[in-house]
């Protein structure tokens, strides 16, 4: 009676949808985008920005000294108290991630280097209690030591609040663990990281499952975008998949959602939210449409559903095709973005060939 139950209940969502496929992908033909990234404006000088919840803007960049933030009261006009929020003390920092909790603002980021005794990595926390004025170390979340000097750990902490409880979500491909890579998460329980979760398995996955980035939905439920390896013998080194949790402790198999368009090329370091009428955005590196592969030659692009489409039914022809984020001038070692939908607008911070940029998209 559950299998008949559950039948009778994905075929009403799906003639619920149909509708709209027809919708969809006509759309998808005449290139029609929920975004359009060339009413975009680009500031230079920041690769994450978050708004909070009293108005307060705040971004984050590198610097030589550590990671460095400022903030805004008035909208982007002018910024203030720019500092070094996190010294590196010899360390390498990246993969720097904001969110508020709780009343206060969090900064994730991951700290790694290489020592006498192997190759250190871990994922970091520090704290802002007034809006980013000021910042103080938190906590570490997870730490990891490769006596063999092997180039393995945890990577990409992706931090928020998920059932009321502070959540990182990260990738792991500690040699003691795994001889591929999962995604994990770990919650705050007040005075350490406890309770480790796997929510993608990549050695069930034959996949070193990475750069996880999670978001809450505003009618309830998670999304969470990952890069996979899962069709590397197929010529695609990278690919992007997408998982759902209905309650945030069970997660669904990873789904496909883009693949690049030439072989031999790579979709990766993905991001995702939610729109503000439901729909899905999801960005990504990619090098499909160069000659050089790899990292030199991968640009930003974004894709996103062109309606709310219920979690089972999304996939590969669920979004419009994909488009570039920044302008042909910071083409190429566009890298390691993130976005976010903020107070009208959609934001995506990267790593591009003029430096660390962010592109502001008025819906």
């Amino acid at each position: 009676m559950e299998k008949i139950t559950t039948f009778f209940l994905i075929l009403s969502l799906l003639l619920s949808w149909l509708p709209g496929v027809a919708a969809n992908r006509l759309n998808d033909r005449l290139d029609k985008a929920a975004l359009d990234p060339a009413k975009g404006t680009v500031m230079p000088g920041a690769a994450r920005f978050f708004r909070m919840s009293d108005g307060t803007q705040a971004v984050a960049c590198s610097a030589a000294e550590g990671i460095r933030t400022r903030v805004s009261a008035d909208g982007g006009e002018t910024w203030q108290y720019d500092q070094i929020a996190v010294p590196n003390n010899g360390r390498i920092l990246a993969n720097y991630w904001f969110c508020e909790f709780d009343g206060a603002l969090y900064l994730a980021y991951r700290a790694i280097g290489d020592t006498p005794d192997g190759f250190y990595t871990s994922l970091r926390v520090h704290i802002s209690e007034d809006s980013g004025k000021s910042w103080r170390f938190h906590s570490i979340i997870t730490e990891n030591l490769e006596p063999e000097h092997n180039f393995n750990g945890v990577w990409e902490p992706c931090l928020g609040g998920m059932n009321g409880k502070l959540v990182c979500l990260y990738a792991n491909d500690s040699t003691a663990l795994t001889d591929r890579q999962n995604i994990e998460s770990l919650t705050w329980n007040g005075s350490e990281w406890t309770d480790r979760t796997v929510v993608s398995d990549g050695q069930k996955h034959d996949s070193r499952d990475g750069m996880p980035v999670w978001t809450a939905l505003s009618d309830g439920g998670y999304f969470c975008v990952i890069e996979s390896t899962k069709y590397r013998d197929a010529g695609y080194p990278f690919v992007i998949q997408l998982l759902f949790s209905a309650d945030g402790v069970h997660w669904s198999e990873p789904k496909d959602v883009y693949i690049p368009a030439e072989k031999n090329s790579k979709a990766a370091a993905p991001g995702v939210c939610e729109l503000p009428d439901g729909r899905l955005a999801i960005t990504f590196q990619t090098d499909e449409d160069k000659e050089e592969k790899g990292d030199a030659g991968s640009v930003s692009k974004l894709i996103c559903t062109v309606r709310k489409i219920p979690a089972p039914l999304l996939g590969r022809c669920s979004f419009t095709s994909p488009k570039k984020l920044f302008p042909a001038e910071y083409d190429g070692c566009s890298l390691w973005g993130a976005g976010g939908y903020f107070d009208g607008a959609f934001y995506y911070g990267a790593y591009t060939p003029l430096g660390e940029a962010l592109i502001r998209i008025p819906l």
